[in-house]
């Protein structure tokens, strides 16, 4: 539809076909969903289009109007050469758009507001939009025998606390439900400062780099930083999954564990996340 768009735009419209090239444009723009149209590919060729499209202004009556917002008054005009317009503020607080009792056109106005919280990560709470995100950790504590079973914390409510001592490995688990079908799935699971992350596809990972779980489906794609593993999956077949990974409690101190969360790469509207935590590693006892 995008190439269509972009071969038919520099061609004459007039009548029938004028109707029938808006009726793609407003096609293609109703196919994108929530943060995109499905793919990097098919985002990039609609924005090329619409963009172009866009670019092209229009012959009709321009809009003058006001915008107030943080104790200041801007004039806007839209329409005729300029179809839209961008307006930004690092101010909190309402903003109005008021069009004179005259305008000679309707405006329409899309808003969006991103902040960071003012709260600790650790009390974030966890949400579910589409996935359902579960985060349970399998620590394996010093002087147990390697056979025990770990020990499983589960972070199910915000500021949940969990003690570990210097060297101790822990186990991630990642427990992803999934309700339909899916492409193009991405989780990340930050990690708290004071751990390190163990990697067992390196030739020099240590033996407990190995976590005894196995993850239900391979990821596509994954990787571990030193603040984060993630994992992407081309497809994401309707189902409960399991992701393992370890890390080890690495420096003392009281650490901010931010939540693990999936969504889908090209909808961020479809997405779920655990609930944050504190990590507290004690030092190691001097023998």
């Amino acid at each position: 539809m995008a190439q269509m768009l972009r071969a038919l735009r520099p061609l004459p419209r007039e009548g029938e076909r004028e109707r029938r090239f808006t009726l793609l444009a407003d096609a293609l723009v109703a196919r994108g969903r929530g943060d995109g149209w499905g793919s990097t590919n098919a985002n990039a060729a609609a924005i090329l289009a619409l963009s172009e499209l866009l670019a092209e202004g229009g012959d009709g009556p321009a809009v003058r109007a006001e915008l107030r917002h943080d104790g200041r008054h801007e004039p806007l005009t839209v329409g005729g050469r300029a179809p839209a317009v961008h307006w930004r503020s690092a101010a909190a607080g309402e903003v109005t758009v008021e069009l004179p009792a005259t305008a000679a056109a309707p405006l329409s106005a899309v808003s969006e507001a991103s902040w960071i919280p003012a709260a600790s990560g650790a009390e974030a709470a966890a949400r579910q939009a589409g996935f359902v995100l579960r985060r349970t950790l399998e620590i394996e504590r010093h002087g147990a025998p390697a056979e025990a079973p770990q020990e499983r914390v589960t972070i199910d409510r915000p500021g949940s606390e969990v003690a570990l001592v210097q060297g101790e490995i822990v186990e991630e688990r990642i427990q992803i439900v999934n309700p339909e079908d899916r492409h193009f799935v991405a989780v990340v699971v930050p990690l708290a400062a004071g751990f390190e992350p163990l990697n067992p596809a390196l030739e020099t990972a240590p033996p407990e780099a190995r976590p005894r779980g196995r993850d239900t489906l391979e990821p596509t794609y994954a990787f571990f930083l030193d603040d984060q593993a993630a994992f992407y999956f081309d497809a994401l077949p309707k189902g409960t999954y399991d992701l393992f990974f370890r890390v080890r409690a690495q420096i003392p101190g009281r650490f901010v564990q931010p939540p693990a969360k999936v969504e889908m790469m090209y909808d961020a509207s479809v997405a779920a996340t655990s609930a944050g935590a504190t990590i507290e590693i004690a030092p190691r006892p001097e023998r």
